[in-house]
């Protein structure tokens, strides 16, 4: 079914897409933020998160440690207690107090929370999740439901010519023992005088032929759209999970920001929990199973059976892949992470395509079987004539 996000027209897969993007976008803002507020925060004040012995750097004259609790903003903020240099013993009036200092602090680190979230959540129009829709746009633009319809128009089309080749259909010699009796009938009045019926049964005894050359052709169009159909429906899918593990990675970065109150490389565990078990990026399509099993051409028509289960195959290696988002901890890193694996997703349907479109399906019993369906095409073009049916001069 076609929806409109506001943007054009798009299929349906994006209205899940959309608030995935918009959520990873809003929580790497988030985790850009922490990250500029934590480093707006050491700037003032090292602790042993950057610097290896913080104590040891020269303080400034009249200076001493103040301990204060700072409020980092966003859905997933928390209070992280920090030190920052502040004056011992003012000198004058004007000299700030610990708390102007606190305060100055305090809203430098806010400001660059802001701009970093805003570099992510913000930037443009739609921010990062516009960026992410172009990412995958390849693989969630095709309308597999649109497609469904062609396939099954196409698989109608099969069972009418099927049964065109039967004798019954009349598409045979008049002398035929199956033949209708109209036919003899006509052939026995046919005036004498006239030279027409040569042509006319000429193009009578070769509709049988022309309804089998359609034939092949409509097994051909029908097994490969649904195997396209397929393989496009189970790459959204994949493209929808690794969004959806990506989003909740992100989450569970902003947790842990919020139970360490320090940023990803220095949680108290010593080592970055990053989903690396979540292992998502799809291997083999089965056409024979999920969205080609609905379709009538594998269960209608023998012809093409083989073409639709027979394995059209792509291999991935070890068929699935950790997610490179997911081994991620900062808000950089994530984003290029994520930027790898949805190019991974489109470039894998890309190959998976093209094997449909080149490689000779196995095991056929289809007149065409022996070539690939870019092959056949190349064929149909160049042999035009044998495709258009025998004049008839009446």
């Amino acid at each position: 079914m076609l929806v409109n996000d506001g943007g054009g027209t798009s299929t349906s897969i994006l209205d899940q897409l959309n608030p995935l993007y918009t959520a990873i976008a809003q929580g790497l803002g988030e985790l850009a933020g922490n990250e500029a507020y934590m480093d707006t925060l050491e700037a003032n004040f090292p602790t042993t998160i950057s610097t290896p012995d913080p104590m040891k750097i020269p303080q400034p004259d009249n200076t001493r440690m103040f301990i204060a609790d700072f409020k980092v903003p966003g859905t997933y903020g928390f209070t992280v207690q920090h030190g920052y240099w502040g004056t011992a013993v003012p000198t004058s009036e004007s000299s700030p107090s610990p708390m102007d200092t606190q305060n100055e602090l305090t809203k430098t680190a806010t400001q660059a929370w802001h701009q970093a979230y805003d570099a992510y959540a913000n930037a443009g129009y739609g921010g990062s999740a516009a960026a992410f829709r172009s990412w995958g746009q390849n693989v969630w633009e095709p309308d597999t439901e649109a497609m469904s319809l062609g396939v099954y128009g196409l698989a109608g089309l099969m069972t009418w010519l099927q049964d065109q080749l039967a004798p019954s259909a009349g598409w045979v010699s008049p002398d035929n023992a199956a033949a209708p009796t109209w036919l003899a009938n006509l052939k026995r009045n046919w005036p004498a005088t006239s030279h027409s019926s040569d042509s006319f049964y000429d193009f009578w005894d070769d509709v049988n032929d022309k309804c089998a050359l359609y034939l092949d052709a409509a097994e051909r169009l029908a097994s490969t759209s649904a195997q396209t159909t397929a393989t496009i429906s189970d790459f959204q899918t994949n493209l929808l999970e690794v969004t959806t593990k990506t989003k909740e990675h992100v989450e569970l970065a902003l947790k842990q920001w919020q139970t360490w109150k320090a940023p990803s490389g220095y949680w108290g565990t010593g080592k970055y929990d990053d989903n690396s078990t979540a292992k998502t990026i799809l291997g083999d399509v089965s056409y024979g199973t999920g969205v080609i099993a609905m379709f009538p051409p594998a269960a209608l028509i023998s012809g093409s059976i083989s073409v639709v289960t027979g394995g059209l195959t792509y291999l991935i290696p070890d068929k699935t892949e950790i997610m490179k988002a997911t081994t991620a901890s900062t808000a950089g890193d994530i984003w290029d992470g994520y930027y790898d694996d949805v190019d991974s997703v489109c470039t894998r349907m890309q190959k998976a395509l093209d094997v449909v479109r080149t490689q000779p399906p196995k095991n056929s019993d289809l007149a065409s079987g022996s070539m690939g369906f870019e092959s056949f095409v190349r064929m149909v073009q160049a042999d035009r004539s044998d495709w258009t049916p025998h004049p008839v001069h009446l």
